[in-house]
């Protein structure tokens, strides 16, 4: 069972991660390269991955600096430092994050991913 990791954030920083989503419920995806989504959705991953990930604090350290900052071009040089399997966790986690926002706040027009 995988468990909730909290990471807090300020309200600017929910701001700027709510222009990202609706942005992205668009179809536009300003943090991350064609290329890396498509090595993201086509790695297997198995919750043993996410475990380990979560277990030596990387992936909360990654959130934690993506969700910290203003400035987007840091944000996608940060995401482009990052060892690939750890990149597409986190491309996956913002694709279902992505669905939630979606469902809740209706695009238009339809985004096609």
């Amino acid at each position: 069972m995988i468990t909730k990791a909290v990471i807090p954030f300020t309200k600017e920083e929910f701001h700027r991660w709510f222009r990202i989503l609706r942005s992205g419920a668009r179809g536009t995806h300003v943090l991350f390269t064609n290329e890396m989504i498509r090595d993201a959705f086509g790695r297997n991953f198995s919750d043993e991955l996410l475990k380990e990930k979560l277990r030596d604090g990387r992936l909360q350290k990654a959130i934690a600096v993506l969700f910290g900052g203003e400035d987007l071009v840091e944000k996608q040089s940060y995401l482009e430092s990052l060892e690939p399997e750890l990149r597409s966790i986190i491309i996956r986690m913002y694709f279902s994050l992505l669905d939630q926002f979606s469902r809740r706040h209706k695009p238009s027009p339809e985004a096609l991913h």
